[in-house]
This record gives structure tokens, sequence and C-alpha cells, in this order.
């Protein structure tokens, strides 16, 4: 059960978690959620139900509450081989590997029609569903034929998607992502990018003109820069989103490992100075990231055996009051489960025994 008090405001004295010790009336952190479809599939139906029926809860309180989430994004509804976000099709799964083995039924860039069906009902919650179609193997954004079939591929999987579970709330995402500060430190990786995202955009809103967002990420600490590069990366930036032609939203990753104050907030801020220039980069927040690794003798990622948990209560409390105290406005967050797992604690811990 959530609850409000006397003045229609969500009481947020936490324990073990959000230490916004007082009343969220002034400020509210306009929280969106990302989800892997193929989790559909993965858990159980109940446990399904029981994520969505705390969204629904959360989003009956109002924006004024902690629990209150505003978009879905889905990460990929379709499958690939090298690097499933999700199980393969026609391929077996990587060696090692705790993914489900490939469908050899399924051909490449079909739909998870099943897990996407289960999904169906819970997606009216929201107020915006991203659609992210799938991740092109052996994609190269130096390429640009590579980018083109990349497109073409986001393009028919968005069609397809349209065709079976077409709703008025939806809009894209851009499943594929990249370094940003890797990207703009090489002039030539910079028009690559550039020319993926023309394309991509372009050949989504072919299918249907809606908004586009992206998620890409960091590859090394804002602080372990010197002025020179900074001022390089902002540079890179600018020819980066300048070179958009449509509007699009950034929702930059940031992980644990990294600090708030010495890296996502100014890098936030170089990214906010960039829209100054860049009016297409239209929205910058960014995508708290609620998980932990564990890593396998040193190999990340799910196919390599590491084991993903849920992030520290008070890792995310204390990054949550840094973007508060600096003005970072979250966005879109990886992911449920983790949200799921760390709210509704959070809410079982203060209102429950009331």
């Amino acid at each position: 059960m959530l609850a409000r008090n006397a003045h229609g405001c969500t009481i947020t004295i936490i324990t073990a978690f959000i230490m916004f010790s007082g009343i969220f009336c002034d400020r509210v952190a306009a929280l969106s959620i990302m989800f892997r479809p193929a989790w559909a599939d993965e858990v159980e139906n109940a446990t399904l139900s029981r994520w969505f029926e705390f969204v629904q809860a959360g989003r009956k309180l109002g924006p004024y509450s902690p629990y209150f989430l505003h978009d879905l994004v889905l990460q990929n509804v379709a499958c690939n081989q090298v690097n499933p976000l999700g199980p393969p099709c026609n391929a077996s799964a990587p060696t090692n590997s705790k993914q489900a083995k490939g469908n050899y039924s399924m051909q490449y860039g079909s739909l998870f029609l099943d897990a996407l069906e289960k999904l169906q009902p819970h997606l009216s919650i929201f107020d915006t569903v991203y659609i992210g179609s799938m991740w092109l193997d052996g994609w190269n954004s130096s390429n640009f034929t590579s980018n083109t079939v990349a497109a073409n591929q986001q393009a028919d999987v968005a069609a397809k998607y349209l065709q079976h579970f077409d709703r008025q709330n939806l809009a894209w995402y851009i499943t594929m992502e990249g370094p940003l500060d890797a990207i703009t430190f090489d002039h030539q990786r910079v028009e690559g990018m550039v020319d993926f995202l023309n394309k991509s955009i372009n050949a989504l809103k072919r299918v249907r003109d809606l908004p586009i967002l992206w998620s890409p990420y960091w590859q090394a600490s804002y602080d372990s820069y010197n002025v020179s590069s900074i001022a390089q990366i902002k540079s890179g930036m600018v020819r980066l989103f300048c070179g958009i032609s449509h509007d699009i939203s950034v929702h930059f990753q940031d992980c644990l490992a990294w600090t708030c104050d010495g890296h996502t907030v100014p890098f936030y801020e170089l990214l906010v100075d960039v829209t100054k220039e860049c009016p297409n980069l239209r929205e910058v927040k960014v995508n708290m990231e609620m998980f932990a690794e564990h890593r396998n003798n040193g190999k990340r990622g799910e196919n390599n055996g590491a084991l993903i948990v849920t992030a520290d209560s008070h890792e995310i409390a204390e990054r949550m009051l840094c973007y508060e105290k600096n003005n970072v406005e979250i966005g879109a967050c990886w992911a449920l489960p983790h949200w799921f797992s760390l709210f509704s604690q959070a809410n079982e811990t203060v209102f429950h025994p009331y």
C-alpha cells in the first residue's frame, strides 16, 4: 500500500533507502524507467504483474509520489545473434552464457511476440512508451554502409511492431549505443555517428513521425580528463549534435562507478551547454543505473557470466540527492526490476506496518 499525508503529498521518510526526509511537494524527480522485453518471458507471470501493479499504484498517487513513473522504454523488441538483448535467434547462445539457447525457428530481427503480448495490458499506464528495435550484429558507426543497414533494420522492426501492437502513446528509442567521449576525440567517428543517427532517425520517422530517444554512455570519468581534453570533447559534441537533422533526446547512462559530483554533474552541464548551440538536442537527462555488476574473472556482461544485482539503496539515495542539489534531471533509468526491488522495499519499510 502507498500513502499520502493530509496535504495530498507523499511522505518520504524512507528507512534505509531514500534519505529524503520531509515532504516531496516542491520538486519531484521526473523518473522514467527502462525494460528489456525478453524479461516478460523469463519471469513468472505473477512477478511481472507485481512489477506493473506497483507502477500502477504509484501512478494513482500522482506525480508528487516518489513511486511515480512517467515513461517506459522498451530496450529492444526483436532478436539478434552476437549481442543478444534477450534470447538470440538462429544461433546458439555464446559459450558459458546464461542466456537461453537460440530459437532456430525465429528469423533474424523477429519480434519477441509472446513477451510483447504479455506487456501490452500494462503499457497504457505510462505517458509515453519508447520502442527500441534491436542491436545490429557487426554494426560499425564509422562504416556508412553499416549505418544504412542498421537504419533499415530498425525501421523494419519498428514497422512490424506497429503492425502488431499499435497504440497512441508510442515513441522511438535507438537501441544501439556509443561512448560519447571516445567518439568526440576522433573526427571520423563523429562523422560516422552523425551519419548513423541521421539515417536511423530518418528511417524511423518514415515509419511514423514520433519523438526519438537515445541513451549513450561515457567511457571514462570526467575528472580523468584535463581542461584541453574537455574542450575537445565539447567541440566534438557540438559537431555531433548540431549535425543531426531532427530533434533528439539524450538520457546518458550514469553508472555507479563514477561519482556524481565529479563526473555526472559536469558532463550533464557540458551537454546542457551544447543544447544552446545545437537546438536539435532538445533534452538532456541522466539514465541512473540502479544495478551493480559483479564481474566474472574480470569479464563484464550477462553473456559472460557476470552477476547483475540491484544496487545498494544508500548509493541510489545519495545519487538522487546529488541530482536534486545540482538540478540534474533524471530521465529513463535502468531498469524496472531493480527499481521495483528498491522502491517496493522502501514502501514496505515505511508504509505497510502502519
